[in-house]
């Protein structure tokens, strides 16, 4: 087997095929197994062929050639037979049982041997039982993501299968023990798409409640960042590519900071992901020596945010003056008129004002090999001035036309007392506006920073700097996508090892949605999101009903939407949407998947087959 790229001079499209060469006699001709896509850039065509190359050791380790003739009844473990032409039924005597949604189990079933989800468990026979079990969590976090009692509920009434809660948490007490070697699975299937190419790590840190306020050793109140600050809750931190492919997570004790998580995730990474090169970025939130000089030690580079008003005297006078800054080339400045005046402007310069992009530079060294870079925005400017008008506005009712507030008529914090000055005035504590402050404040309107230890001399890598800090902001969509989209919080268990299952079966089905995303976008070109993945994949049905005169149990599928052609495009699968008659109810509801896209079919009974 390899990969074949075909062009046509009429088109600058390139199809990106595997074939295999067959011999009959002294001729040897090439057979296409699978089309892999349509590229039609070069970066295309480069994921194109890093896919095919992983689909060919997938379907070397399978075993399993598509050869001419195959068919599910010829498969002992077929459990459906189609329905002939001539056949009768009466139609008064036919119930309808239930409906069945068919689509998350099926492309679960397909990506989980792909990614190598079957290693977790191993090949005995308690090890098979959950793994089964865990296909069917996995569609279900697809699908229907909700508690584990709701899952057990949706398997029986809509994924026509039975699974027990207690299966489902016997299997989530056996994954406890294996997070290391999901974690391990997950970082080389990451590492097996993009292994050609330099590594950008990027790392951020979460907060996931409880419904509960009894803490342990795990679950301690803390800083939460859904505001929830009576619950208990635990520490996520996680490791990202900038494609939002997950690396690695860690757990760590709900009042654990913030910059004490970095060090131990980059480490266990390092060890497991091994990248060539690796540049690590991260916000302000990490930017402690102690991570620093551990990134240093590790051999990565780093870029990660900086606390500017913490910087020395003469580094802070540096960075106010103005004088001190160079254009930078794609940024533009925002014309200083109100918002009525811009919006006069004509729409090219509306759209290049409201890009946001830093306009202005400024790099300075800081020793050991490390720089300063900071850039000045209008956009950021409006948004600091904006923030600090609505504090100043809350003072000003509080003061009502007074000079000063007495100190205990103010609840004192970072966001109110930081424009105020403390005056004592016959004998009591008064608060007043402090003007000279508020001027102060406003001199860092605009301004952000990074520490590096990049070279950042030159406008072109003070641009390649900037985009590394910007992909933070895959990580932050991750978070949602694992929190929302995936049910990953709130959660509902309280036993440590539960808890963990937990997160390592939401980590499960993140990786497994990523993947989904990637061979769609590189095989079908489309675009689609967590939430267009579950509608069309629920819209995969089909409909049981019994001949209650001859007892025959009958299969009708439905039609499906064209992003579910897509998805079982991009994974070779194809689905038959001729009726047919189930021979074994059991076989059904336990059955593995469906055909690749390599096999023979119905023609035009059967949608999902294609590369485009």
């Amino acid at each position: 087997m390899y990969i074949r790229v075909k062009s046509s001079k009429l088109s600058p499209r390139k199809s990106v095929q595997i074939v295999k060469s067959v011999r009959t006699g002294k001729r040897v001709s090439q057979v296409i197994l699978q089309h892999v896509g349509i590229a039609r850039d070069e970066k295309q065509l480069s994921e194109l062929r890093e896919l095919g190359r992983k689909l060919i050791l997938e379907m070397e380790e399978k075993e399993q050639p598509s050869l001419p003739g195959f068919s599910l009844l010829e498969n002992e473990e077929a459990w459906e037979r189609p329905v002939g032409d001539g056949e009768r039924v009466n139609l008064r005597a036919m119930k309808n049982l239930e409906q069945v949604t068919e689509g998350p189990g099926e492309v679960v079933e397909s990506l989980f041997s792909s990614l190598g989800f079957e290693e977790i468990f191993g090949v005995s026979s308690r090890g098979k039982g959950n793994t089964e079990v865990l296909k069917k969590c996995l569609a279900c976090a697809l699908a229907n993501p909700s508690s584990k009692r709701g899952m057990s509920r949706w398997l029986e009434d809509e994924g026509g299968t039975d699974v027990s809660l207690n299966r489902i948490y016997r299997m989530m007490d056996a994954l406890a023990k294996k997070t290391d070697r999901v974690r391990e699975i997950v970082a080389r299937e990451t590492a097996s798409l993009f292994e050609t190419k330099a590594s950008l790590l990027l790392f951020d840190v979460t907060t996931l409640y409880f419904e509960s306020f009894e803490a342990d050793g795990l679950r301690v109140p803390g800083y939460s960042k859904d505001n929830r600050i009576q619950e208990t809750q635990v520490v996520l931190a996680l490791a990202v590519t900038p494609e939002g492919f997950p690396l690695w997570y860690d757990l760590f004790p709900g009042n654990t900071f913030e910059g004490h998580t970095l060090v131990p995730v980059l480490r266990r990474c390092m060890e497991t992901f091994s990248p060539r090169q690796t540049v690590v970025v991260a916000d302000r939130a990490m930017f402690t020596e102690e991570n620093l000089r551990e990134a240093e030690g590790a051999g990565c580079s780093f870029v990660v945010g900086a606390k500017l008003r913490g910087l020395s005297r003469s580094m802070r006078d540096k960075i106010l003056d103005a004088g001190n800054y160079s254009p930078l080339p794609g940024g533009s400045d925002i014309f200083p008129e109100g918002k009525k005046e811009r919006e006069k402007r004509n729409g090219r310069e509306e759209r290049e004002e409201e890009t946001g992009r830093p306009s202005r530079w400024y790099s300075a060294p800081l020793g050991d090999g490390r720089n300063l870079l900071v850039t000045w925005s209008e956009q950021r400017a409006r948004k600091d001035a904006c923030d600090r008008e609505r504090l100043l506005d809350r003072l000003r009712k509080k003061l009502q036309g007074k000079k000063a507030l007495p100190g205990k008529s103010l609840v004192t914090n970072r966001g109110t007392n930081k424009y105020l000055s403390l005056e004592n005035a016959n004998g009591q504590d008064r608060y007043i506006l402090d003007e000279e402050k508020i001027l102060r404040d406003s001199r860092w309107d605009g301004l952000h920073g990074v520490i590096t230890d990049l070279p950042a001399e030159s406008a072109a890598e003070a641009q390649d700097i900037l985009a590394h800090y910007g992909s933070l902001w895959r990580i932050e969509e991750s978070f949602r996508v694992n929190k929302h989209d995936l049910s990953m919080r709130p959660v509902y268990h309280w036993v440590p090892r539960r808890i963990e299952a937990h997160i390592s079966l939401t980590y499960l089905a993140f990786a497994l949605l990523r993947h989904l995303q990637h061979r769609v976008a590189v095989r079908q070109n489309a675009v689609m999101s967590a939430l267009a993945i579950r509608t069309a994949l629920l819209e995969v049905q089909s409909t049981l009903m019994k001949d209650g005169e001859t007892g025959k149990l009958y299969r009708f599928p439905k039609a499906m939407s064209e992003n579910a052609r897509k998805i079982y495009r991009s994974l070779g699968l194809v689905r038959g949407l001729g009726n047919t008659e189930i021979l074994s109810v059991r076989k059904y509801r336990n059955r593995k998947g469906i055909r690749s896209a390599g096999t023979e079919g119905d023609g035009a009974m059967e949608e999902g087959t294609g590369g485009n």
